[in-house]
């Protein structure tokens, strides 16, 4: 229930019957302001105060009448009600969160404890679950261990074997490819003089052919002098012709104008013979006339004239530029044949200078081979005379039984039957065989000297 204030408009108290009660209207003020107000106990001890005083309508110490003290004791009542009732569901809301909050803080206690034994039996059954895996890594490290030991005893016993065929192998390589070496050798030096062959072959087709261009230019510009002349000539005939067809339209025009000025003249001599019988002005007529006719012919002639003068010029400037044209087209079929001829002769430069070349370089190529081969032969002869120096030094210390070489000779079927056979000092140096097992190569393995064999080794 909401506290009712009173306000200032409406708070004013009825009057008294008396006319020395004056009318006052006084604010209802809230017992918990800040401002100077009435407290609940100075109201109830002034409405005792009125009770007991003999004028009950009006205090004088407060200047408040009891109508107004009650009606602020009731607001200060109803407020004091409803700030406990306040205070009271406060305190309940605070009391029920409290609760919850405790609630909560046991729940999530045990939610955590839930989580700190499900991790500690977790990290058990980790632990467990690690000496586990840690012994059967250790029983499979073991198991391993013996497997790679088994098969490296496996695979040393197959090395063994396979060295010894290994070496077996080897020495059957060098000689197939002694052989094969050879064998290129052979074919390189078949091939190179095919080459050889085919380039001097081609070389040869090449001047052939620079034979048969140079006699077909020859019969090319033969062909081509004989077309100028030709046409040097023709052009002559034709000059000689126009010219001649020139005298005959002239000769022609002047008979005709020999004809027609004897025709002129018969009629002027006609006229002439009439003249006697016309006027002056007749005769000027006359001879306005023929000045005309004359005139008239004249500029026919010339007009003719130039007309062939232009077509024989225009005749002209079209052999001059067909010859121009034909001049032209030579020069450059020759300045193209040039080019061709200078192209090939290029090109056989280039392909002389690269099989000179390539020659050079197999025949390079060949020396260093042959000297190497001359050095490796040259140590080889120095190894094996060292060798067999060697060999007889340790055959002079080599005793059977503790027994020297001058000894041995005492009894010398004796120590033929127990295995022992003297080398042969006929023998010869080549064929000459290891046959103490404490003299061995340098890889390590007891191997015949043989020349083949060294050789391939040196190379």
């Amino acid at each position: 229930m909401p506290i009712q204030t009173v306000s200032s408009s409406s708070c004013t108290l009825p009057t008294s019957s008396h006319s020395d009660q004056k009318d006052l209207s006084v604010p209802i003020r809230r017992p918990d302001s800040r401002c100077s107000a009435i407290s609940s106990n100075d109201v109830a001890n002034s409405a005792l105060n009125i009770l007991e005083s003999d004028t009950p309508r009006q205090v004088t110490r407060q200047g408040l009448t009891l109508r107004q003290l009650y009606q602020l004791k009731r607001n200060a009542d109803a407020w004091h009600l409803m700030d406990t009732k306040r205070r009271q569901d406060q305190i309940s809301h605070d009391k029920e969160i409290l609760k919850k909050v405790q609630n909560e803080k046991r729940d999530l206690s045990r939610f955590y404890d839930g989580q700190v034994r499900d991790r500690q039996a977790q990290e058990e059954a980790t632990k467990a679950e690690s000496r586990a895996w840690a012994q059967q890594l250790e029983k499979d490290a073991q198991m391993q261990k013996e497997a790679e030991q088994a098969a490296r005893n496996a695979h040393m016993s197959s090395m063994v074997a396979y060295r010894t065929e290994f070496c077996k192998d080897m020495e059957r390589t060098r000689q197939q490819k002694l052989l094969q070496r050879q064998k290129q050798i052979e074919r390189e030096r078949t091939e190179l003089e095919e080459a050889r062959r085919v380039a001097i072959e081609q070389i040869e087709a090449m001047q052939r052919q620079k034979r048969a261009d140079r006699e077909r230019m020859k019969e090319i510009q033969e062909d081509v002098q004989q077309q100028t002349r030709d046409r040097i000539k023709r052009k002559q005939e034709e000059a000689e012709e126009i010219i001649r067809l020139g005298k005959e339209w002239e000769a022609a025009q002047d008979k005709k104008d020999r004809e027609q000025h004897a025709a002129f003249q018969k009629v002027v001599a006609r006229q002439e013979a009439k003249e006697i019988s016309y006027s002056m002005t007749a005769q000027e007529v006359l001879k306005r006339k023929v000045e005309e006719d004359e005139r008239r012919a004249l500029r026919h002639q010339e007009l003719a004239r130039a007309a062939h003068e232009a077509e024989e010029k225009r005749r002209k400037e079209k052999q001059k530029a067909a010859t121009i044209a034909q001049l032209k087209a030579l020069d450059l079929e020759m300045r193209l044949k040039a080019e061709r001829k200078e192209q090939m002769l290029a090109e056989e430069r280039a392909m002389a200078e690269a099989m000179l070349s390539r020659n050079q370089a197999a025949q390079e190529e060949a020396l260093a081979k042959q000297r190497a081969m001359r050095t490796a032969l040259k140590d080889y002869q120095r190894l094996l005379a060292k060798q067999i120096q060697e060999q007889q030094e340790q055959n002079q210390r080599i005793t059977v039984g503790f027994v020297q070489p001058s000894e041995m000779a005492l009894n010398k079927a004796l120590f033929e039957q127990i295995g022992y056979v003297s080398p042969d000092p006929t023998a010869p140096p080549v064929e000459y065989i290891h046959k103490d097992p404490r003299i061995a190569t340098a890889s390590g393995k007891h191997e015949p000297v043989t020349g083949a064999g060294d050789m391939s080794k040196q190379r």
